[in-house]
């Protein structure tokens, strides 16, 4: 075979091979939990510039959004997670993932995800593909208990994964 034809057939493979590539890959943000913001404007909270974590300095339970920046809002969600503190000895973090259609009111709201118990230390809350719904805006909604014994819990960082 000669050179020319055996670089011709090494290029058509590699760039198939690299379509095969580009179309299966996946665009991941991951944003800081400061960028939450609670549904209560004038709600306690308390944010931290250095470690880009915000916590709910009340008493009792905040509800906070934490909006989902999307690339390709025609394309779907295929994973999230919300990394959580949870510093209450009996309530838990929960959040779930609220998908909405760009053009209508119809949308998708997943199940809510625990953090499991008291740890200073961030708890993952996983979500799964949201791949039977084209979307068009996006965000987690997570319920974030109030301060126990004067220690804090709060949201560290978020995530998503959609498919481009």
């Amino acid at each position: 075979m000669s050179k020319a034809k055996w670089l011709l057939i090494a290029s058509a493979t590699l760039s198939i091979a690299l379509a095969s590539v580009v179309s299966a890959a996946t665009d991941r943000k991951t944003l800081p939990g400061i960028a939450c913001q609670p549904l209560n404007q004038s709600a306690a909270i308390t944010r931290s510039s250095t470690t880009s974590r915000m916590f709910n300095n009340s008493d009792g339970t905040q509800t906070w959004v934490c909006p989902v920046v999307r690339d390709f809002p025609k394309k779907s969600i295929n994973a999230g997670s919300v990394f959580v503190v949870d510093n209450h000895f009996n309530v838990n973090v929960r959040c779930r993932l609220h998908a909405r259609d760009e053009f209508t009111s119809s949308g998708f709201v997943s199940a809510w995800k625990y953090s499991s118990g008291t740890n200073p230390n961030a708890q993952k809350l996983t979500f799964g593909s949201l791949s039977h719904y084209n979307l068009g805006a996006a965000h987690y909604q997570c319920e974030v208990p109030g301060k126990y014994s004067g220690v804090k819990s709060g949201i560290q960082v978020y995530e998503v994964s959609e498919n481009t």
